[in-house]
């Protein structure tokens, strides 16, 4: 099974860690986990839009 993320993006299901509510991450630790994710590279921005979600996944057995 596939995932929709939005603007054409797909993923498989079985990659799917967890989704978020991006909304709910105010916890100190998940705003500093999504900020080196994103300096590392890690983050793949789908849309131009301020995110309402995100999805944690893992490829290639990296998270």
């Amino acid at each position: 099974m596939f995932l929709h993320l939005g603007e054409n993006v797909v993923i498989p299901l079985s990659e799917v860690i967890a989704i978020f509510d991006i909304n709910s991450t105010f916890n100190s630790d998940t705003r500093n986990f999504l900020k080196i994710a994103e300096e590392e590279g890690f983050v793949t921005r789908i849309t131009n839009e301020p995110p309402k979600s995100f999805v944690l996944t893992e490829r290639n057995k990296k998270v």
